[in-house]
């Protein structure tokens, strides 16, 4: 694909061409100029607006990829979250805006401009504002991991997760931008210019109060991926996904809706060779199936490793 340059934005990340070490972006109908991985680039030397090229991942399901661990320790106020330290990482906001994402929060519902997205949204209504203790995700361990493995490409997040949200909310019938989780993904992955390198998913925690969904979530999952890659004209688009892990639930049904999830999620381990599923039973809490930051930073470390392979 060609990048039409005016519909690049500040500090957006082109995805690669694929195997290759370059985008390509074409200006006023003029010949198309080929930019190699890194950046920022810039279409006029040394000037305009910084664009860089790479990998693109989008982040979608609910509380564990829009990330909830509390950042701070409440006791000893000790900072509990990962630090980013890629240069080159960076994230298509909630606000749907591309920045340099240096810390968390990966998601920040509340500015999103689809009302829809803003609904339910959580306050801190305990804890004094300037604290804001909640927001570390997995995305600065997906991040720093990535570059570890391949120093010097840049990694653009796009944030698509959402609170509480069921597989049913995900549903790819509906594809309005306006009402539906996944009309929105789609409508994003549009305006950062239709092609990615992959998608990550952690979701499934609230279909175990359904025991009906519970049941057939596997072929509800597969079913959505076959229909996201056929979206996005991808038939080989990359999904890692996390099992879901670690719960603290009371109610027996609840419990055993939760193990089958899991069981469907861990037939899918290594079903596709597009398809990879990551463990996180190990993974601490810091609620009741809320992942606590140091669990959220083991899960992005072994989503980097998935999406490497």
């Amino acid at each position: 694909m060609v990048y039409n340059y005016q519909d690049i934005l500040p500090f957006q990340v082109l995805q690669r061409e694929p195997g290759k070490d370059f985008a390509e972006v074409r200006k006023d109908e003029l010949r198309d100029h080929k930019f190699k991985i890194g950046g920022p680039h810039y279409y006029y030397d040394g000037y305009g607006k910084p664009f860089y090229v790479g990998d693109i991942w989008v982040m979608a399901g609910e509380n564990n990829m829009q990330g909830l661990g509390n950042k701070i320790d409440f006791f000893t106020m000790e900072e509990l979250q990962q630090s980013v330290t890629h240069d080159a990482a960076l994230l298509y906001d909630s606000s749907e805006h591309w920045r340099r994402f240096r810390q968390d929060p990966s998601h920040e519902p509340g500015k999103s401009r689809r009302v829809f997205l803003r609904q339910d949204v959580k306050s801190n209504f305990f804890c004094p504002n300037i604290l804001k203790p909640g927001g570390a995700s997995l995305a600065p361990a997906f991040v720093n991991t990535l570059n570890d493995i391949n120093s010097g490409i840049p990694i653009g997040l796009v944030a698509c997760a959402k609170q509480n949200s069921t597989i049913d909310d995900w549903e790819t019938n509906s594809k309005d931008p306006d009402s539906s989780l996944y009309g929105a993904m789609l409508d994003k992955i549009k305006k950062v210019g239709g092609r990615i390198a992959g998608v990550l998913w952690y979701q499934g925690e609230s279909d175990a109060f359904d025991s009906a969904r519970a049941k057939i979530y596997g072929k509800l999952f597969q079913a959505w991926v076959s229909q996201l890659r056929e979206d996005l004209s991808q038939p080989n688009l990359p999904v890692v996904f996390v099992q879901i892990g670690p719960y603290n639930l009371e109610s027996s049904e609840h419990r055993n809706n939760w193990k089958k999830i899991q069981a469907a999620q861990f037939e899918m381990f290594g079903q596709s060779p597009y398809t990879a599923g990551v463990a996180s039973m190990d993974a601490m809490l810091d609620s009741s199936r809320d992942l606590s930051a140091s669990g959220l930073s083991l899960v992005g470390r072994r989503l980097a490793l998935a999406a490497d392979k």
